[in-house]
C-alpha cells in the first residue's frame, strides 16, 4: 500500500467509527437506553438514582438488572448480573437507604470479585 492510499484507508475507516456510534446511539435512544456504564477495575463510584425504576434484560450471561446510576455527573445504565455479588452488594444497600457506593472491581470473567469499600 502507498502512503496514500493508508491514509485513504485511515480516513474511511474513521468516518465508519463515526456513523457506527451515531448508529448505536440513535438505536439505544429509541429503545429508551442511556449509555452503559462501564466496571473498570479497581474502584467504581456511582450514586443510584432511586426516583428511576429498575428494569430487566437478557445480557450475555444471564438475566441482568438495570440500575440508572450518576457518575461524574453523567446518568448511566448500570447492569448487574442478578448472581453478582455487585447485585447483592447494591440490593442490600437500598434497602438499608443507601444510595452512594464505591465498589472495588478486581479480575477478569469468572475471577471477577467484587467489594464494597464504602456505601452511604
Amino acid at each position: 500500500m502507498t502512503t496514500e492510499q493508508t491514509e485513504q484507508t485511515k480516513l474511511w475507516a474513521q468516518e465508519e467509527a463515526k456513523r457506527l456510534t451515531q448508529e448505536r446511539a440513535q438505536k439505544m435512544k429509541e429503545k429508551g437506553y442511556r449509555e452503559f456504564y462501564n466496571w473498570r477495575k479497581g474502584e467504581n463510584r456511582f450514586e443510584i438514582v432511586l426516583s428511576e425504576a429498575t428494569r430487566e434484560i437478557d445480557g450475555t450471561y444471564g438475566k441482568q438488572k438495570v440500575f440508572a446510576a450518576k457518575s461524574d455527573g453523567v446518568i448511566y445504565d448500570l447492569a448487574v448480573n442478578v448472581k453478582s455479588p455487585a447485585y447483592r452488594i447494591i440490593v442490600n444497600g437500598i434497602a438499608e437507604g443507601k444510595s452512594n457506593y464505591n465498589i472495588l472491581k478486581s479480575g477478569e470473567g469468572k475471577e471477577t470479585k467484587y467489594e464494597l469499600l464504602e456505601a452511604h
